[in-house]
């Protein structure tokens, strides 16, 4: 069992801390620099204890979260810029600020060279923040400015880390930050000047989840820009009492967005397969069938056209069978919307259920599924994700119809162009004048069919990009739920699963630890004539797994046995003369 370490408020490493900045709007632009810890203690440590040893897991990591969160991020309408630098006992710059729309492939390429070239060496943090704000200079003044740093040590060598902090914060830019291990927490919180901007992971192994979350808390996905059914889920509402969520139902909502989302992935990977590469094998093949029927009537060959006609015969035979998957691949596409919708619908329904049952406030409940805004003209369009995703997936249907319609067309003319093709080759036997104009009456349709495919392929491209607008609404239901306070039934409170909505601690007076050993984790407060205590154990989607209610004494234990291995959240409550001292929430992992 491992436990994170005591006095991290940035602990919380799961997506809990959505929001906890603020949100970047998709008309606004994200500047931001990763800092990439390669000193030796990542460099000689991990399975193999040699370079570039747990360098590479923390890079991989950082690929990750570009990859999850920032590239969905920009492919939903943000703008993004990142550069990468490196840091051991040398500060290096691996790339400059880059477009991640354009040129993700150079940010992935300048990471991955980290892992084969590390400097390691001391740990010169100072020298990296200051590479850092030099490149954010050069960043657009309107634009949102980060430094994105994570280590697993203190400051070794170079200019002072807390200087440098300073410096960059002062010039107007947020650090983020992601302790390793036994990193220096106090320094790099003081360097955030925000614990909401600090993270805690007890190994390397962690981190790519905790820089996933921390980039999303930097750059929650934004709706999708311009002409559309609505601006996105917007702001989250002040807490009152329309906004809470029992903590069994946020739990339920959190499980049905997560299939939802699963749902979504694989109806892009199979949009992707069956339709997209499927496609581009049809209008590859018919391509190079003209080309060859062109090249022959340019310049007739001494075997004449025959040979020509044949290889293009077969390359649109070839085609006309992989359209059958493009046609299959089609139907699939079609079943999964509908099914996306059933569910939709059904999610729509139980949520008003549940708002009548007061497992759920009506206006959080609105806010999912109801809510709409004025357009410029003052008419009512889609605001509530819920709502925007059943006017998005009605669209994709459409789609649907009309390629279906293109792909019949296009079938007439690859008929028609295999006809004349038959002709040349059987018909006209040995007469040349007869193969070339039947090789020329091909040519029409073949080309036609062509442009048809290349209106299917369009469809296609915005059909993806539209599954991945439905999944940015379905992060954004997601996020609206998370950031929902939580309603503890029969206790007449709130608890706030989130650091930065805790209620305020009383003087703390009492100190308070955690401990662990096979099948039991204990807890304990030390000083202030610790009165009593109470622990509360979550798991990941909010729902609550153990709680000791309040018992006299200044320690207790959790039995683990039987429990789930995984990452669970936890808030310790000690009660003494001077008040009551609540611990943020921590996280705790069960490893067997």
């Amino acid at each position: 069992m491992r436990l994170g370490k005591w006095g991290v408020i940035g602990g919380l490493v799961l997506a809990f801390l959505v929001g906890a900045a603020a949100l970047v709007s998709a008309a606004e632009t994200l500047d931001l620099v990763f800092l990439v810890d390669e000193s030796g203690s990542l460099c000689y440590s991990g399975p193999t204890p040699q370079p570039p040893g747990n360098v590479a897991v923390e890079v991989d990591g950082f690929i990750s979260a570009l990859n999850e969160v920032i590239a969905p991020w920009v492919s939903a309408g943000g703008t993004a810029r990142i550069a990468v630098v490196s840091f051991g006992r040398t500060v290096i710059q691996r790339i400059g600020l880059t477009d991640v729309a354009t040129n993700k492939a150079a940010i992935v390429a300048a990471l991955n060279a980290i892992k084969s070239s590390p400097t390691c060496g001391s740990t010169n943090l100072g020298g990296a923040v200051n590479l850092a704000r030099v490149l954010l200079d050069d960043a657009p003044a309107d634009s949102k400015r980060v430094i994105n740093l994570a280590t697993n040590g203190a400051a070794t060598t170079g200019p002072s880390f807390q200087n440098a902090c300073t410096d960059a914060r002062d010039a107007g830019y947020e650090i983020w930050a992601i302790g390793i291990g036994d990193a220096d927490a106090a320094a790099l919180q003081s360097c955030t000047a925000n614990p909401a901007r600090y993270f805690y992971v007890a190994t390397v192994a962690e981190f790519a989840s905790a820089e996933e979350t921390k980039l999303a808390a930097i750059a929650p996905t934004p709706p999708p820009p311009g002409p559309g059914p609505g601006p996105g889920p917007g702001p989250t509402p002040t807490p009152t009492d329309g906004n809470g969520i029992t903590v069994d139902y946020k739990g339920t909502l959190l499980d049905a967005v997560a299939d939802l989302l699963d749902l979504t992935n694989d109806l892009l990977n199979e949009a992707r397969k069956s339709l997209f590469e499927s496609l581009v094998k049809v209008k590859d093949w018919k391509v190079e069938a003209q080309a060859t029927l062109e090249t022959c009537l340019k310049y007739q060959p001494a075997e004449g056209y025959l040979p020509c006609a044949g290889k293009a015969a077969f390359l649109v035979g070839s085609a006309d069978k992989e359209k059958q998957t493009t046609f299959k691949g089609l139907t699939t596409v079609h079943e999964s919307l509908q099914d996306l919708q059933a569910e939709v619908t059904d999610l729509i329904m139980e949520i008003e259920q549940a708002s009548l049952d007061e497992e759920i406030g009506q206006t959080i409940a609105d806010a999912l599924t109801k809510k709409t805004v004025k357009d410029e003209k003052g008419n009512d369009r889609p605001y509530a994700p819920l709502l925007v995703l059943m006017v998005l997936l009605s669209e994709k249907n459409i789609y649907l119809v009309e390629m279906d319609k293109l792909l019949e067309q296009a079938n007439e003319y690859e008929s028609e162009a295999l006809a004349w093709l038959t002709t040349a080759m059987t018909t006209c036997g040995n007469n040349l004048d007869c193969q070339k104009k039947a090789i020329k009456e091909a040519l029409g349709p073949l080309k036609s069919s062509i442009k048809l495919i290349r209106q299917v392929e369009k469809y296609v491209w915005a059909i993806k990009d539209n599954i991945k607008t439905i999944k940015a609404w379905l992060c954004g239901f997601q996020q609206l739920v998370i950031r929902a306070p939580l309603i503890l039934p029969g206790e007449g409170e709130r608890a706030f699963i989130c650091p930065w909505c805790l209620p305020p601690l009383v003087a703390a007076a009492a100190e308070l630890r955690t401990f662990s050993q096979p099948g039991v984790i204990r807890f304990a407060a030390f000083g202030g004539a610790v009165q009593g205590m109470r622990v509360r154990v979550f798991n990941l989607s909010g729902r609550a797994v153990f709680d000791s209610g309040m018992v006299a004494g200044n320690m207790l234990s959790w039995r683990t046995y039987g429990v789930a291995n995984g990452v669970y959240l936890y808030i310790i409550e000690a009660t003494t003369a001077a008040g009551t001292t609540q611990s943020e929430v921590r996280k705790v992992a069960v490893v067997r």
